[in-house]
């Protein structure tokens, strides 16, 4: 491991040269904002980049086609090849996102600041700002009286250590490579999300049916009220065999999870023993709505035993029901969403207002036990995949951002 702090610890062994200082306005030309929305017409000729539709983790443009600019444009305002927009105002001030020619032409927002690099890799500089050190000087810099804020000449002082251009090539080339696969990863694990929702519609819809062992059909599916397969959990935490450290969550992305390693802590209060207490296949509705979910969301407890409180409702599957069956069935939005709509009253506060029991009074479409389970094992098999693709991402993402730390000064 090198000492000397103007090298990086992590380092190709053909170069040994110091870094050298420097500062965002000396690696820069054409420093300038961009323009607001109501200076320019819109036809769908161009496309208009503001902050929001930079994705967060991957610093990819995500085109919104409700903002796509035409008529007369000002060249100054669209965005060239070494060009880096800057957020510099409200809670995305810092954000940033390096052009590429692949995203299209581009008109830049008002909110945001151009630096065209023209004396450094770009990538290289567009890394920098990936980099704890450089989220550490955002959060300094950025503090306002009002909401936070960094101007143009404030970000030209942003200072870092640089080094030779072909250093920095070759450190640009060596991050790309890990993006790009990343990339391939994601895309291949967005497709494969994709295949799952199609399947479980056609699956639902019975437009895939499965064959039992013997090759024979399975019995036509049944509508019955969702009571014959649930039936509301009474169960309390009155003896305090589950503390706050046991008190679950319910996400509409990752069901049912632990609080504390979900959200980092638990918002349960002082008193737990009133709880609800949820055992391992147990099905949980919660009154929350959710953008996608506006009546709230229903899972099946795939994990450990715990405790939600009572602004949940939690049921048992009785002898004729898988509980990830259900779980999976109202995976689907249309089919939650469809279910819950005519049952669920919110009130002022955008409160759901509706019994626990009369979540359960409405028929729904299922099958028999045996197929119920032959469809969970299939999905389950996708939700396999799923999981090693995402554990490779966050392999990737944590090898990345050691990178980041490791091979800049």
């Amino acid at each position: 491991m090198q000492s000397d702090s103007t090298v990086p610890m992590l380092r190709f062994n053909e170069f040994s040269k110091r870094w050298d200082l420097n500062t965002l306005s000396g690696v820069s030309t054409n420093i300038s904002y961009g323009v607001g929305a109501s200076a320019i017409s819109f036809d769908g000729h161009y496309q208009y980049l503001r902050i929001t539709d930079i994705d967060d983790g991957s610093r990819k443009f995500v085109p919104n086609p409700l903002c796509s600019p035409g008529g007369i444009i000002d060249l100054k305002y669209i965005l060239k090849d070494g060009d880096i927009v800057f957020a510099r105002t409200g809670a995305s001030v810092g954000k940033t996102y390096l052009y590429n020619s692949e995203d299209g032409i581009l008109i830049y927002a008002g909110y945001l600041i151009r630096f065209n690099i023209r004396n450094a890799d770009p990538y290289f500089i567009f890394s920098i700002t990936l980099r704890n050190q450089y989220f550490k000087w955002v959060a300094i810099n950025s503090m306002r009286s009002g909401q936070p804020g960094i101007n143009a000449e404030e970000y030209k002082q942003f200072s870092f250590y640089i080094p030779q251009m072909v250093e920095q090539q070759k450190i640009a080339a060596f991050l790309s490579a890990v993006d790009k696969k990343t990339q391939l990863l994601q895309k291949k694990k967005e497709l494969l999300e994709q295949y799952k929702k199609g399947v479980m519609q056609k699956i639902f819809s019975r437009e895939i049916r499965f064959k039992d062992e013997n090759g024979q059909d399975y019995p036509e599916w049944e509508e019955k009220m969702l009571n014959y397969y649930l039936s509301e959990s009474k169960t309390r935490n009155y003896d305090n065999r589950f503390s706050k450290q046991d008190v679950l969550s319910v996400s509409g992305d990752y069901g049912i999870v632990n609080q504390i390693e979900f959200q980092g802590r638990s918002f349960a209060g002082a008193l737990v023993d009133n709880y609800h207490v949820v055992e391992p296949g147990d099905v949980v509705y919660t009154k929350s709505p959710l953008k996608a979910n506006p009546y709230g969301i229903i899972k099946s407890n795939k994990g450990e035993a715990g405790i939600v409180s009572t602004l949940y409702a939690v049921y048992k599957p009785k002898e004729f029901l898988n509980s990830n069956f259900i779980d999976y069935y109202f995976q689907l939005d249309d089919n939650l969403n469809r279910y819950l709509r005519p049952l669920v009253h919110k009130g002022a506060k955008n409160d759901m207002k509706i019994n626990n029991n009369r979540v359960l009074i409405d028929p729904v479409l299922f099958p028999s036990l045996p197929e119920q389970e032959r469809i969970v094992q299939f999905i389950e098999l996708i939700d396999e995949k799923l999981r090693f693709l995402s554990s490779k991402l966050n392999l990737l993402t944590r090898f990345k951002k050691g990178l980041l730390q490791q091979m800049f000064v």
